[in-house]
């Protein structure tokens, strides 16, 4: 079997079924005839010179992201410690009021 430019290699019984639909002929209205804008026309020496200053922009951004990523990583150390020394003042505190309570019942 071979493949066609207009159907592709379904099968003899099937192409009726693979073929591209066909769509009823229009005439070229007000749409049809605008085109689009083309992108500006730059020098190469410019478009060469902002495609550098593009990627070294994207440098820049990736190094301030790899920076932050490291900054929150360290803060999140940090939060956990400070919960770690939060713990051990209120257990400190809890047992400073045990001990005053010793303390009172002793000394009556």
């Amino acid at each position: 079997m071979f493949a066609s430019p207009v159907f592709p290699v379904c099968g003899d019984r099937r192409r009726a079924l693979c073929a591209p639909p066909t769509a009823p002929h229009r005439s070229p209205g007000p749409a049809s005839e605008q085109r689009r804008p083309r992108p500006p026309q730059l020098h190469p020496n410019r478009e060469s010179e902002l495609l550098g200053q593009a990627a070294r922009n994207m440098v820049l951004q990736e190094d301030a992201i790899l920076h932050s990523e490291d900054s929150l990583r360290k803060m999140a150390i940090i939060t956990t410690h400070l919960q770690y020394q939060q713990e051990a003042i209120q257990k400190n505190v809890e047992q400073s009021s045990d001990l005053q309570d010793q303390l009172k019942h002793l000394l009556k």
